[in-house]
């Protein structure tokens, strides 16, 4: 199941969910976990890509920490996270 991220509208409370693809809307319709409001948004963002998830556990590519930088560089905004 993918993970994604949801926000409150009132109090910018921000969270990740496990979801199903079909479901990940339906998140939308719950309570705010911290305010209880009923105005969550689902975040649209930058995948989370892990050294695990792409190498099978082994170690990145040494090209890689260039390109993850030059992506940082050209997207300042985005909140990419990465784990080495």
């Amino acid at each position: 199941m993918p993970l994604y991220d949801y926000q409150c509208m009132d109090c910018g409370h921000a969270f990740e969910e496990f979801s199903k693809v079909d479901d990940r809307l339906k998140m939308e319709k719950n309570p705010c976990p911290k305010c209880s409001n009923k105005s969550l948004k689902l975040i649209i963002g930058v995948p989370n890509i892990s050294a695990g998830s792409m190498t099978g556990g082994k170690k990145l590519p040494s090209w890689y920490k260039d390109v993850e930088r030059n992506i940082k560089k050209c997207h300042p905004q985005s909140n990419m996270k990465t784990h080495y």
